[in-house]
C-alpha cells in the first residue's frame, strides 16, 4: 500500500507561483475588461501519485493588496493572512481546461472598477492532499476615467490646433493686406511716371521753355 502523504507542489518561476490572473500566463496587474476574470497556471507537481482535480476561487477585496505582491503557497484558509475587506467565492472545478502543461479557466463575472481580485488554485491528488495557491493581484481599471481623459486630451490637441490655424490666419490676412497695399502703390507710382513721360514727350517743341 503506498501512501501519498504530500500534496502537489506548484511550478516556481522567479521565486513565485506560476499562477497568474491572465488567459495567457503572463503576469499582468491590470485589466480594463470589467465582464471576465481569466486564470492560467502551470500544473502543479505530484512526484508520489498524480493530480487528479483542480478548483479556483475566486477572491475580491477593496483595499489594502500591494499590485506586486508575491502569491502564498499554503493549505487550510486561503484568507488567514490577508486584510481589508475581501468576498470569497466559493471554489468551483467548472470550465478548467488543461493542456500541454499549463490549465487555464475563465469566469463571466460583473467587476467594479478600483477593486483588486485575484485567485485559488486548490490542486488534489489521489491521497485526496490539496494545495492551495493565490495568485498575484489584478486591478480593475476605470475605464471612463481614462475614456474621459482621452477626450480631455484630444479636445486639448483640437483646441490648439484651431489657435494655432487662428493665429497663422492673422498673419497671413495682415501680410496679404500689406502685400496688396504696396502693389497698389506701386501701381499708383507706375501711372505717375508714365502720365509725366506722357506729358514730356507732349510738350517737345510746342511747350516755351522759361528762360
Amino acid at each position: 500500500i503506498l501512501a501519498d502523504a504530500t500534496p502537489p507542489e506548484p511550478v516556481m518561476v522567479h521565486d513565485r507561483p506560476a499562477v497568474y490572473m491572465s488567459a495567457d500566463c503572463t503576469l499582468v496587474h491590470h485589466q480594463s475588461d470589467r465582464s471576465r476574470l481569466n486564470v492560467c497556471w502551470a500544473e502543479f507537481v505530484e512526484v508520489e501519485s498524480v493530480v487528479t482535480k483542480y478548483e479556483v476561487q475566486y477572491v475580491r477585496t477593496d483595499d489594502g493588496w500591494q499590485e506586486d505582491r508575491t502569491g502564498h503557497i499554503h493549505t487550510g484558509d486561503i484568507m488567514s493572512h490577508n486584510g481589508g475587506d475581501e468576498i470569497v467565492y466559493p471554489f468551483s472545478a467548472d470550465n478548467i481546461v488543461c493542456l500541454e502543461g499549463y490549465c487555464r479557466t475563465e469566469i463571466q463575472i460583473a467587476l467594479q472598477a478600483g477593486n483588486f481580485y485575484s485567485a485559488v488554485v486548490r490542486a488534489y491528488n489521489l491521497g485526496m492532499s490539496f494545495s492551495d495557491v493565490q495568485s498575484s493581484d489584478l486591478r480593475i481599471r476605470d475605464t471612463k476615467t481614462s475614456i474621459d481623459l482621452v477626450l480631455m486630451l484630444v479636445l486639448l490637441v483640437s483646441g490648439s490646433v484651431i489657435v494655432l490655424l487662428a493665429a497663422l490666419y492673422l498673419i497671413g490676412s495682415k501680410r496679404k493686406k500689406v502685400f496688396e497695399l504696396q502693389m497698389a502703390t506701386l501701381r499708383e507710382r507706375e501711372v505717375l511716371e508714365q502720365d509725366l513721360q506722357d506729358t514730356f514727350e507732349a510738350c517737345i517743341g510746342t511747350c516755351p521753355i522759361a528762360g
